[in-house]
């Protein structure tokens, strides 16, 4: 993530995954937290950054 507008489209395609109940992105970390009610799998939140046009770093 780069601008501001790389944070808004990670955390709008995140925050649009059933289950996802806070999305917290820190653009000067490059990182995201994620809070969901534990019905989706870890590969949904990647397949959401990854859609977004974001790569996601283990």
């Amino acid at each position: 993530m780069e601008c501001d507008g790389c944070e808004r489209a990670v955390t709008k395609a995140l925050q649009h995954v059933k289950g996802v109940m806070v999305v917290d992105v820190d653009l000067a970390e490059k990182s995201v937290s994620v809070v969901t009610d534990g019905s989706i799998e870890l590969q949904q939140l990647v397949d959401a950054i990854s859609d977004a046009g974001h790569t996601v770093a283990a």
